[in-house]
């Protein structure tokens, strides 16, 4: 279940990376 882990932090950094990319787009678009 090595895989089931993998899967997880690649979702996980997804995330975190889609979460810090809205926040960039936001600011950028606001100002």
């Amino acid at each position: 279940m090595i895989e089931d882990r993998l899967t997880k932090e690649i979702l996980n950094t997804l995330l975190r990376n889609g979460a810090d990319f809205s926040e960039i787009f936001i600011q950028r678009r606001v100002f």
